[in-house]
């Protein structure tokens, strides 16, 4: 809970930065170069395992499945063209997986990733096609699972890390000489937020946020 309510109260620290804008001009079209930005949003689950898992006495079956949540974070970019920018992204999303044997389990999810941006600029107005990939690594405040199908015994269902990767569409308006403000949905792919018998959890995104030229 604690996690959730800091989570919210970063994002609305960031409403009257963002809208504060910068005392140049607005229309300014000229590319920045390199820069920084902070993002906040939405992250919607999907099942984690390929397989259900039983309960602790071997009886029932329960499919471990990522929340939806909220996930923050920030990128750093450069402008390598007026219209090509590449951007390194770290976030966090303070999540919860649902139908374990063990009730709701809290589970961190870090994100390191980086992604290509080709865009199109016309007036204060950008789009963009984000597509990347990254690091995600998950940590759960218990175990999952304390039998996995198939495995011994002794080997638990647990949080894991590997690959993700997306492709999403991004528009964006300057709001200044050095602001940009932006929203972004991307198609995200986690491969493996669990130890063993993973599934690919195919997940949507949804963030906002601004940029500012260094």
């Amino acid at each position: 809970m604690f996690r959730k309510i800091f989570v919210l109260v970063l994002l609305a620290s960031l409403l009257p930065v963002a809208f504060a804008g910068d005392d140049n001009q607005a229309g300014d079209t000229e590319y920045a170069g390199m820069g920084w930005g902070v993002f906040g949003g939405y992250l919607w689950g999907d099942e984690l395992v390929e397989r259900s898992v039983p309960g602790d006495d071997g009886t029932g079956s329960y499919v471990p499945t990522l929340d939806d949540d909220f996930v923050v974070g920030g990128l750093f970019y450069v402008d390598n063209t007026p219209n090509l920018r590449f951007e390194f992204r770290l976030s966090y999303s303070p999540n919860t997986v649902l139908d374990t044997p063990h009730g709701d389990i809290s589970m961190d999810i870090f994100v390191a990733d980086v992604a290509i941006v080709p865009h199109w600029n016309r007036g204060n107005w950008e789009i963009g096609i984000p597509v990347g990939f990254g690091w995600a690594v998950s940590m759960a405040d218990e175990d999952l699972a304390k039998r996995v199908p198939g495995r011994v015994k002794t080997l638990h269902l647990t949080d894991g890390s590997g690959m993700t990767y997306f492709l999403g569409l991004q528009a964006a308006r300057k709001v200044g000489e050095k602001w940009t403000m932006f929203g972004e949905y991307t198609f995200k792919r986690f491969h493996r937020l669990t130890n063993v018998i993973e599934r690919t959890a195919k997940c949507g995104q949804l963030l906002v946020g601004f940029r500012r030229a260094f």
